[in-house]
């Protein structure tokens, strides 16, 4: 896990050890702006499709609340069987039956939190919600000629940078670990 961390803190670090060598410095310039949400907490997803869960237990833990990928998983199962406990160790689900790993939504909403489903936020809605200390949960959707069925992919935005004049934005994802994507490419 440092070593994860270390390597996401080099790749910045070295970002901006390149932007300030070639920074053409004068009286209008402005140095790279970084903002990162204050708490960032990162989880990987338990299961191959719970993108989702794990998407939503860091937007909810950058609030001090955990609710656990299973935890999830068993809110939106109803009266089914429970096909899945949760052990202490976060990703160490006792799968106890068969189709417990599908994929689904975030329900950070069951929970009390504010969800709006919309469109891709604009950079600058974006830099709103990351100065307010909110992380953004979205979804890139893959289509059928690139997957069999058209599926989405859950992760959290964190916060953003701009770098000679470059936008850029911070994602926790729960099956890649963290990046940085060129605004464009969010």
């Amino acid at each position: 896990m440092r070593d994860r961390i270390k390597r996401f803190g080099l790749s910045l670090f070295l970002l901006l050890g390149a932007s300030l060598l070639v920074w053409p410095w004068g009286p209008r310039t402005r140095g790279p702006k970084i903002k990162l949400i204050a708490k960032r907490p990162f989880y990987e997803q338990c299961m191959t499709n719970w993108c989702w869960a794990a998407s939503g237990e860091m937007a909810m833990g950058s609030f001090g609340i955990r609710h656990r990928q299973c935890e999830q998983v068993q809110c939106i199962q109803g009266p089914k069987p429970q096909c899945c406990t949760c052990a202490e160790d976060q990703c160490s689900p006792t799968v106890t039956c068969g189709g417990c790993d599908y994929p689904g939504v975030p329900v950070i909403d069951y929970y009390g939190f504010e969800l709006d489903r919309t469109k891709a936020l604009k950079f600058q809605q974006l830099v709103r919600q990351f100065e307010a200390d909110k992380p953004v949960v979205f979804s890139w959707r893959w289509l059928p000629a690139e997957h069999p069925k058209s599926v989405e992919h859950y992760m959290v935005a964190v916060g953003y940078a701009v770098i000679m004049d470059q936008e850029y934005v911070f994602v926790h994802d729960p099956e890649r670990r963290r990046r940085m994507l060129t605004y464009q490419r969010y």
